[in-house]
């Protein structure tokens, strides 16, 4: 009787530790099938990454090209450059025009004011007169009434004739507010007036 009941609770032993034996089983089963799922997944996100970054290289590139082929074919592309500025009577030929006026842009090209208009309505834009690495604007209390300004995008080419020369204070932002008519305003500093500002406006030229 003795022998009986211990050879089943061996037998029952041997059935619990056959269950959890397959219980392990199931859960390393599932454990690695969750490990393949995680990896697919990964792989599929880098892949798509990379995709990505391509196309958006190449859309920068495209970007760059276009608006280096409205100037002329010796001017030296400039990535970023959203126009070019010539004044022939201060001689100044395809000035580099970038958006934003921080002090990084205005360094080294000339700046668009964001809020104004890009092409139709108000064109605001500034620049340096001295004491920097570029200063476009140096000979800019030269320009005269009358004087022709061009502006150029990838878009389009635009003319104007300046109509107005004045001196502004640095909390006069009416200057570079949008208006119906199309017209361009340049904006650079007055030598030793810290609140001052020359302002040059010019009235779009249409045939």
């Amino acid at each position: 009787m003795f022998k009986k009941k211990e050879k089943e609770k061996k037998e029952k032993e041997k059935n619990e530790k056959g269950k959890l034996s397959k219980k392990k089983k199931i859960i390393v089963s599932i454990s690695i099938l969750l490990i393949i799922i995680a990896i697919t997944i990964m792989s599929v996100l880098l892949v798509n990454c990379f995709n990505n970054k391509d196309k958006d290289e190449s859309i920068i590139d495209t970007n760059t090209m276009s608006i280096t082929n409205t100037a002329d074919d010796n001017q030296e592309e400039e990535q970023g450059v959203i126009a070019y500025l010539t004044i022939p009577s201060i001689s100044l030929t395809n000035a580099p025009v970038k958006e934003g006026t921080d002090m990084d842009t205005l360094n080294n090209y000339l700046g668009h004011f964001t809020d104004s208009a890009y092409l139709e309505g108000n064109v605001a834009i500034a620049g340096h007169n001295r004491g920097y690495e570029k200063n476009y604007f140096e000979n800019l209390d030269k320009v005269r009434q009358g004087d022709e300004i061009t502006y150029q995008t990838k878009y389009q080419t635009k003319k104007y004739k300046v109509s107005e020369v004045k001196t502004i204070k640095d909390k006069d932002v009416y200057v570079i507010e949008n208006t119906p008519e199309n017209k361009i305003t340049l904006i650079t500093c007055v030598k030793n007036k810290g609140n001052l500002r020359l302002c040059v406006v010019g009235d779009e030229i249409t045939e």
